[in-house]
């Protein structure tokens, strides 16, 4: 059970997957590939500049189904995946045997420090508060070798029209529906800015290197 209060986590995350993969559903071709276009977006700009594939290692924070890492693994890089439950691993594992896959808290990884040249996030980042996402990134830096980099794609960015959208929402709704829509909702998870990502990773010990901004087919538009 999942209390109205709740972000959405490990046990939504579990018993999600468990559905899914027991139902054996032919999964979206879209989806799919705009999955394999952050991959390789991944390894051109993050990647492809320190060297050959198979000398690089990957970590990817919250793998989910893999197909991002799975793109990598096909590529030659060396590839290891952190999941908060076990049920997904087990469908990446099925296909690529010798990815590593940890089941842990992306607070607290258990692997070497300096070890990845790049540590990285794909629609993770709204699980963490502020706190949370700050020990998130600092984490990643550890686990990153001098060179190496950390990558977060946010797919819930926060900006002033969208919180001026919500306002006006939230208003509507105390005032006409008096709520009646809310009973049983769960708030999915955290957004921020991209300035609260800026200074989370500051925090963390990061430097900001770049900010892209992409449509929903994973095209730059700026």
């Amino acid at each position: 059970d999942v209390k109205r209060s709740d972000v959405v986590g490990r046990e939504f995350y579990r018993t999600f997957y468990e559905s899914l993969l027991s139902r054996d559903a032919e999964l979206s071709s879209d989806w799919i590939a705009q999955k394999r276009k952050v991959g390789q977006w991944l390894s051109a700009a993050l990647l492809e500049p320190f060297g050959a594939p198979e000398r690089l290692h990957v970590f990817s924070v919250g793998a989910g189904l893999g197909i991002v890492e799975g793109w990598l693994w096909e590529q030659g890089y060396h590839v290891d995946v952190l999941e908060c439950e076990e049920h997904s691993l087990l469908n990446l594992k099925k296909r690529y045997p010798r990815i590593r896959g940890i089941v842990g808290d992306a607070r607290c990884i258990p692997c070497r420090s300096n070890t990845y040249d790049l540590v990285y996030m794909s629609g993770v980042d709204y699980c963490f508060d502020r706190l949370q996402y700050v020990d998130v990134l600092r984490e990643a830096q550890r686990l990153l070798k001098l060179d190496g980099r950390v990558a977060c794609i946010c797919l819930s960015n926060l900006s002033l029209k969208g919180m001026i959208k919500e306002l006006a929402k939230t208003f509507l709704k105390r005032t006409l529906a008096q709520y009646a829509d809310d009973e049983g909702k769960i708030p999915w998870g955290y957004q921020r800015t991209v300035g609260e990502h800026v200074t989370a990773g500051r925090k963390a010990g990061l430097v900001c290197e770049n900010v892209s901004l992409y449509d929903r087919g994973f095209a730059l538009r700026a």
